[in-house]
Formats: structure tokens, sequence, C-alpha cells
């Protein structure tokens, strides 16, 4: 009986150090933005990195970044195991010594997870329990990302939203040359209908010919036609007025939005 207490009494104690130990290799103290994380490295080997969540793409997180670095005049070798590599760099808001980072992202159209591990060189890689600064240097660069990936997505909705006042542009210039040619139908049919009115057959009421009569009819026939495709080229106009009212409030509305978008730039 003695044994069977001792045995749960350590499988209780062993549960809690094993709890602990994985609390701790994620925990991090409060002026920490980041959390530390084993992963399989840029060559598949076993690393700590330090890891940083954001709410957006992942797919716009990792090309913020890449832009970021790229206009700050780094230049990333080729990709291993998801990460990108700064090779021999002297980046100051991560280290101002020279050293190798890596930079992976992982996750969904939701959220997207930052892994950045960093080398002294030589793949001597550093755990935030050798160098205070530099954590503090990658805690404050973690956070500062965030502005970056805004600023990324927001570029690309202005990218998009200016291509769709383009389209919307577009489609009031097709109805607005709809309008006008419909315009200029109705006004050429109105044209032929006075002159075929001022010159058409009248035939003789008191002594009509077969010929006159023949013409008449003739006539009567162009007459009718002119007047009908008239009127057909009169409904379309309306209704192309209709849509050039809309395509116009649709331009409206998408300016807006461009400018809504834009002023959250400044």
């Amino acid at each position: 009986m003695k044994k069977l207490v001792l045995v749960l009494v350590n499988t209780l104690m062993l549960g809690t150090l094993m709890s602990f130990a994985e609390d701790n290799t994620t925990d991090t103290s409060a002026s920490k933005a980041y959390t530390m994380q084993l992963v399989k490295g840029p060559l598949k080997e076993d690393v700590k990195a330090y890891t940083i969540s954001y709410n957006y793409s992942s797919d716009d997180i990792s090309k913020a970044i890449a832009a970021r670095l790229k206009n700050e005049g780094l230049s990333s070798s080729k990709a291993k195991n998801k990460f990108v590599g700064y090779k021999g760099v002297k980046y100051n808001p991560l280290w101002n010594k020279l050293c190798d980072f890596y930079v992976a992202v992982n996750g969904s159209s939701k959220m997207g997870t930052i892994y950045l591990v960093l080398s002294t060189g030589y793949d001597n890689y550093i755990t935030d329990s050798d160098y205070e600064e530099t954590n503090n240097k990658v805690s404050a660069w973690l956070v500062s990302l965030e502005a970056d990936i805004q600023s990324y997505i927001l570029g690309n909705q202005i990218k998009e939203q200016e291509k769709k006042v383009k389209d919307a542009e577009k489609e009031v210039n097709k109805v607005q040359n709809k309008k006008k040619s419909l315009e200029n139908k109705i006004e050429l049919k109105d044209k032929e209908i006075r002159k075929l009115e001022a010159i058409r057959t009248i035939p003789d009421k008191e002594n009509p010919t077969n010929a006159e009569a023949k013409l008449f009819e003739k006539e009567q026939k162009l007459h009718t036609k002119l007047t009908t495709t008239k009127q057909d080229y009169e409904v379309d106009l309306e209704q192309a007025k209709s849509n050039l009212k809309q395509a116009q409030t649709n331009l409206n509305s998408e300016k807006k939005i461009l400018e809504d978008l834009k002023a959250k730039r400044k």
C-alpha cells in the first residue's frame, strides 16, 4: 500500500515538473512581445526561434516582412525549410554586430506566426537567455512589424480599389458612348422621317392611279419602318440613361472607398 502511495506521489510530482518545463519554453516576461519555441531550423535542425503571431494572412505577413527588409537594403538567400536567410549582415534593429538571421511565416489566411532565428555566424544560434539587449531589440522589431503588415495590406487594398475605380470609369464611358450613339441614331432617323414626309407621294383623291397607290404603299411601309426603328432606339436610350445613372453612382461609390483608404495612409 505504501509503495502504491509513493508511486502516485512521484507520478504527480513528475507531471507537475513536466508541465512547468513545457510552460517555461513558451512563457516570457511581460515586457517581451515574443515567445520562444523549439522548431526545425533552416537545415531542419532543432533551434529555438523568437515567435509572434498576428491576425493577418500569413502570405501578407511574409510579403510585408520581405518588402521591409528589401527597402532597408537587405538581400535574402534562397529559402531553406521555409526560412528565408539574411547572412553576414549588420542589421541594427536586431543586432549591432554582423550576424545571420532567418525568418519564416506559417499560418493561414486569417492568422500568421513569425519565426525568427538569430545566429552569430556559422550556425551558432542564440536563444533569449544569451543576450538581453538583443532580446529587447527583437521584441521591439517583432512588434514594429505590425505597422509594416498593415501598411502592406492597405497598399494592396488601394491598388485593388484604384483598379475598381478605373473599371467603373470605363463602364461610365462605355454607357456614355452608347447613349451618344443612340442619340445620333435617333436624330438620323428623325431626319429621314421628316425628309420622307416632305417628298412622299400623295395620291390624287379624285383620279388616283395604280402607280401612285403602289408608290404610296411602298413609302408608307418605309415610314413605318423608320418610325418603329426610331421608337426602338428611344427605348434603348431610356435604358442607357438609366444604366449611365447607375454606372455614375457606382463610380462615385468606388471613388469614395478609395478616398477613405488613402486617408488611412496619412
